[in-house]
């Protein structure tokens, strides 16, 4: 059975199974508890109120002062787990991981967002095939863990914007004018608790995985 420390990143403080899936695992005995960020790069949501963002060059360069800060206090298996699934996040967090594991031969990293898991079950189980930010499966999820934070999702007019993967958006709100991408209407706490359940799953066999 694989240990592994674990550092719950960036960007999102209770939102999804991060927390959730941290403290699992200490519990249980598989990780060692470290340390909480909530800053990420959200570029696509970052016109909405509340969002805050920074570069991805910055993003970068903190990943890779963390990773090699926490090698230097001998850690030797590092999961690094985003509650945010940005693709230039993602691609932040991986460069700096990446830039201090080739330094270091003896060391063990793994870097992934919680929803590479989640969305898993898109189109299983009643849930559906098609979902993004702020839709069933996120929204499912916050009811799980911390329901205080989830207001009007009832009400919420569906939206599936159509933004094209290879087009560069200087103004992204005004092809996605909700933040939402999906249907939150009928999101409940049961079925996050699922997915969280899931994910905290499919983590523990990464965990086997990669540093077992």
């Amino acid at each position: 059975m694989a240990r592994a420390a674990v550092v719950i990143d960036f960007n999102e403080l209770i939102v999804g199974a991060a927390r959730p899936t941290q403290a699992k695992l200490a519990d249980q005995q598989r990780s060692g508890r470290w340390r909480d960020r909530t800053d990420g790069e959200n570029p696509t949501t970052r016109p909405f109120p509340g969002t805050v963002s920074i570069e991805v060059d910055t993003l970068r360069l903190v990943a890779r002062d963390l990773v090699e800060d926490i090698h230097r206090n001998g850690v030797r298996k590092l999961l690094v787990l985003s509650g945010h699934a940005g693709s230039g996040h993602m691609a932040a967090l991986r460069e700096g991981a990446k830039e201090v594991a080739a330094r270091h031969d003896d060391y063990r990293i793994a870097v992934l967002t919680d929803y590479d898991f989640a969305y898993e079950l898109l189109g299983k189980d009643g849930i559906p095939v098609r979902d993004g930010h702020a839709g069933f499966v996120e929204s499912s999820r916050v009811l799980a863990v911390a329901p205080r934070l989830v207001k009007g999702h009832t009400k919420v007019k569906p939206d599936w914007p159509m933004l094209n993967r290879f087009e560069i958006l200087g103004k992204p709100e005004k092809k996605w004018k909700t933040g939402v991408h999906g249907d939150p209407r009928k999101a409940n706490a049961g079925a996050g608790r699922k997915v969280n359940a899931y994910v905290e799953k499919r983590v523990l066999e990464l965990i086997d995985e990669v540093f077992g």
